[in-house]
């Protein structure tokens, strides 16, 4: 979801590669942004604590996590370095829609865009798993390249410690040139709040062939309408070749 970061920067750098080097390094990374909020409380206890519940918290850096967005609540998301901008909405409990763009694609005369969709099929205290899609598309030269990954992703745990899991494949993915096309991707999230208001996240994706392992780790602020996170993106090249580290921010306003 992806960058694939394995997936994301992956993607990122073959679209851009594909798109006659147009300097989208970081389109995969709009993958990113596909997450709702999550729960339908405002709080949780921490200790002997009552802090604000992570609204952010379907989602890691990039993997879309098996929680959605309570009916009628949603949030904005801004991130970098893509310059990417997102919005999410729950429509019901169990059905979240988002779509966003990345402004680093605009200079370079090649509109970019997303739209996602999730179902959240199993809601119980300590398990959640949906299904969803996620579209992307870019435009230029007079044509729209189109891709695609269906994906089932599921989350056990509790809001104070949590673990992830998602896997994916593409989907007549024109606009990687079919690279990514019946590939799988996976994804994997540790998340734990160790103090209050601070959660720490540890993340790893891949996509399979055509596409280089990665990890993460950082940490997000969160009070409870607005949040923010810092951290470190590793993308492993293969063949033992130099990686690529990609510093990571966002802030997001709940609504």
């Amino acid at each position: 979801m992806w960058r694939s970061p394995a997936l994301f920067f992956h993607v990122i750098t073959a679209t851009v590669t594909r798109m006659r080097n147009a300097g989208i390094l970081c389109w995969g990374l709009l993958l990113a942004a596909v997450a709702p909020l999550a729960g339908q409380q405002d709080a949780v206890m921490v200790g002997r604590n009552e802090v604000s519940r992570d609204f952010m918290a379907d989602r890691g850096f990039l993997i879309a996590k098996g929680t959605t967005l309570p009916q009628g609540r949603g949030y904005v998301a801004a991130l970098a370095p893509t310059f990417t901008l997102g919005v999410a909405y729950g429509v019901t409990d169990r059905f979240t829609v988002q779509a966003g763009t990345s402004f680093w694609t605009l200079p370079s005369g090649y509109p970019s865009g997303y739209l996602s969709i999730r179902y959240r099929i199993i809601a119980v205290p300590g398990l959640d798993l949906a299904v969803g899609a996620l579209g992307v598309g870019v435009a230029g030269d007079g044509e729209l390249l189109t891709g695609g990954w269906p994906y089932v992703t599921t989350t056990v745990g509790t809001d104070r410690l949590a673990l992830s899991g998602l896997i994916g494949v593409g989907s007549s993915s024109d606009v990687f040139e079919s690279d990514f096309d019946g590939h799988l991707l996976l994804q994997g999230l540790l998340e734990a709040v160790v103090v209050p208001h601070v959660k720490i996240l540890v993340e790893a994706l891949y996509l399979g062939q055509n596409s280089d392992p990665a990890g993460g780790i950082g940490a997000r602020y969160f009070t409870r309408r607005v949040a923010g996170e810092v951290g470190f993106i590793y993308v492993f090249e293969s063949g033992g070749g130099d990686g690529i580290p990609l510093p990571w921010a966002g802030v997001s306003v709940g609504f």
